[in-house]
């Protein structure tokens, strides 16, 4: 609906600030539509927009409204700010950390696999709606990363945006290291794990599904203790998946 559609439009831009551990202040967002688009679009959509920005307290400070010849473009810009000593980068892993995400991963592409299948059917499994939820209003772990910026305890960190690997390659390569993941260790939901029961290929959508918007962050080993406290704390899975290697021995899933 366009309501969660300027949820989400803004939901991803917010997700980057989070991804450095920042605080995200101003919203500039732009659309452009066909001449023919309802009015009621607009408004639903630009609701989305409110409600997603109010909630964490950030202000809508301009944009642009323009008009396109078949379809929907919209473009959301977030300018956040954090303290320099707070700020966490995708450069800083060392070999040894140990490799953390948030909640849950592949529920997004589920999300959209069951999308795509059912169409307007009614789903009515709650798991599987949940899945859905994911994909079309993700929440941004902005909140969840400002608390590991005062704990300081990422050491490099980015948010799932193109996928697990993908990402985790980023971090790879701005610090110069590898990495090992270990399938067994991916934190899986309800709804995940009942559709991987008869589609076991599908454990490709928690590698490389993309969208999921956690955090995908490493820490050193010394600090395990203080992330395990954190996650019950804010009552959200944080899950050790892996390890930073030497930049030699590449990138791997074990498993």
């Amino acid at each position: 609906s366009p309501y969660l559609l300027g949820k989400k439009a803004v939901a991803v831009s917010l997700s980057d600030i989070a991804a450095m551990c920042g605080i995200p202040k101003y919203l500039l967002t732009s659309i452009a539509m066909p001449k023919d688009t309802l009015t009621e679009f607009v408004d639903m959509f630009y609701r989305g927009v409110r409600e997603r920005i109010e909630e964490f307290d950030v202000a809508l400070i301009g944009g642009n409204t323009s008009s396109s010849p078949d379809r929907v473009v919209i473009e959301s810009f977030v300018i956040g700010e954090a303290l320099v000593e707070e700020v966490v980068y995708r450069k800083g892993a060392a070999a040894g950390d140990i490799i953390y995400t948030t909640g849950f991963l592949g529920d997004s592409a589920l999300g959209l696999k069951i999308w795509k299948t059912k169409g307007e059917e009614p789903v009515t499994d709650p798991f599987m709606r949940d899945a859905m939820l994911k994909h079309i209003d993700p929440l941004p772990r902005v909140k969840e990363g400002r608390l590991l910026a005062k704990k300081g305890l990422a050491s490099a960190m980015i948010d799932i945006s193109d996928g697990l690997i993908q990402d985790l390659r980023h971090i790879a390569e701005e610090s110069g290291v590898g990495a090992m993941v270990g399938l067994s260790k991916l934190p899986l939901s309800t709804a995940m794990k009942r559709h991987l029961f008869n589609k076991p290929d599908d454990i490709t959508f928690a590698l490389s599904g993309g969208e999921d918007y956690e955090l995908l962050f490493t820490a050193r080993p010394e600090r395990k203790e203080e992330i395990d406290e954190l996650s019950k704390e804010i009552n959200l899975p944080i899950t050790a998946i892996g390890e930073i290697v030497p930049k030699e021995d590449g990138i791997k899933v074990i498993g």
